[in-house]
């Protein structure tokens, strides 16, 4: 089930509803490595920290490690975010969720997996394809890849069959191509500003996930415009709100960055610098979004 873009905060109203009154642990995240993904991660969890609940969070580079992860899984677990991952593959399977378990996938990589759309009990995915062509949205369907094995087949002859199904989904997804929607980043900003959390960090924590992308040519320059514009609005809106020192701009002629100004932002560059491995990158993203500064700010 796709949530409503004005609906976030409901999504993380039960996640917290889940966790009210628990001694234990029971918000699982899962999330890929690259850039965008440590973006989001870290501002979801700065939402956690905001609200006092532990979790246990776990990095994943493949699919392999996806379904590995299921062993992280107690029975005391709610709640399971996913960062850029679990979108294309049917989750509540591939994780084996008991009833109770909620999925929150929060992930960029298009089109989803019909199974995850058509669960209304279990699976909530954030909405990144809003303005994307109907070839992006239309859902990768695996009920379709159901073999006509006999219902008393072994464990081990439902497991190949499992794995043969995933195989061919995975084929078919790179026949048809896969699409980038919103960065997960932006819309973890999305989903601060809709439970009130909003601040200047977790903007520019938004805007080096959505550099990412758009440096790696996973968005076009239109939708990256867009996207820049609303975020460089919610940092100067905090900006103003906090009353920046015009002391603190760089002078003429100079190159200028202030880590202690935006902590958030210097922790995000350190992740770029360390996945990239390269720092002209880290200057190009900074330079993109107005951090750094050559020459005088009119």
């Amino acid at each position: 089930m796709i949530i409503p873009k004005d609906k976030l905060d409901a999504a993380f109203t039960l996640i917290r509803e889940d966790a009210k009154g628990k001694s234990c642990i029971t918000i699982l995240i899962l999330c890929a490595t690259d850039c965008d993904s440590l973006c989001a991660s870290r501002i979801f969890t700065g939402l956690l920290h905001d609200e006092s609940l532990p979790y246990v969070h776990k990095p994943l580079a493949s699919l392999d490690e996806l379904r590995d992860a299921r062993r992280l899984i107690t029975a005391d677990t709610r709640s399971v975010v996913l960062i850029n991952c679990g979108g294309g593959v049917p989750v509540v399977d591939t994780l084996e969720l008991a009833d109770g378990v909620n999925a929150y996938v929060i992930d960029r990589h298009l089109p989803y997996d019909g199974a995850n759309l058509r669960d209304q009990a279990q699976v909530l995915l954030f909405n990144a394809a809003e303005g994307l062509p109907a070839e992006a949205v239309t859902p990768i369907d695996s009920d379709s890849d159901a073999d006509s094995d006999d219902a008393d087949e072994s464990a081990a002859d439902a497991s190949d069959r499992r794995h043969r199904r995933e195989q061919r989904r995975i084929a078919r997804r790179r026949q048809r191509g896969l699409f980038c929607g919103m960065p997960a980043a932006v819309m973890a900003q999305k989903l601060a500003d809709e439970v009130n959390r909003s601040s200047a960090d977790y903007a520019w924590l938004a805007i080096v996930g959505l550099t990412e992308c758009y440096l790696n040519w996973c968005i076009d320059d239109a939708f990256y415009q867009q996207l820049l514009r609303d975020l460089r609005t919610e940092v100067q809106r905090h900006d103003d709100a906090d009353g920046a020192d015009d002391s603190r701009q760089p002078a003429e002629g100079r190159i200028a960055y202030c880590p202690d100004e935006y902590p958030a932002l210097h922790d995000a560059c350190v992740c770029v610098a360390l996945r990239v491995g390269c720092f002209c990158c880290v200057v190009m993203s900074m330079m993109r979004v107005g951090c750094i500064v050559v020459g005088a700010r009119n």
